[in-house]
């Protein structure tokens, strides 16, 4: 891989997680961002947690962006922006839907999900090289 693609795609991964955990921050402003898992009683979510998620998120949309481009070239582009943007909004239905979570923390974890999306799908989306014109035409 290109060296530059791959520096951009480093800053992407690590600049949503930095966001991510600002949006962390600023949500201690109101309480924290609670989460029941399992029906059990609402705790903190910490740092540490919205870091991992969010690295591991930008990680694995890598990852399928480099199988696309073995396999698709420049055409790669499309089909993972297209992926990518499913994949975001059906993430959305953790925050939006799972039980255990008040509004305003909903409120929180939705906008880490949608800056997650907002941050690494036109980065990394802007690093496909194009595929190359046909002879054909």
């Amino acid at each position: 891989m290109n060296g530059n693609r791959t520096i951009t795609r480093v800053g992407a991964v690590a600049a949503g997680a930095v966001a991510a955990l600002i949006v962390w921050a600023l949500a201690l402003t109101t309480g924290g961002i609670q989460v029941a898992l399992g029906g059990g009683e609402a705790t903190d979510m910490p740092w540490w947690q919205v870091l991992a998620a969010s690295v591991v998120a930008g990680l694995a949309g890598w990852a399928l962006l480099a199988i696309l481009e073995a396999r698709l070239g420049g055409r790669a582009r499309r089909t993972w922006t297209v992926t990518a943007i499913v994949v975001a909004l059906v993430s959305l239905a953790g925050p939006l839907g799972m039980p255990g979570i008040e509004t305003g923390d909903r409120f929180w974890l939705a906008g880490v999900h949608l800056l997650l999306a907002a941050t690494y799908i036109p980065t990394m989306a802007a690093t496909v090289r194009p595929s190359a014109p046909s002879r054909n035409q």
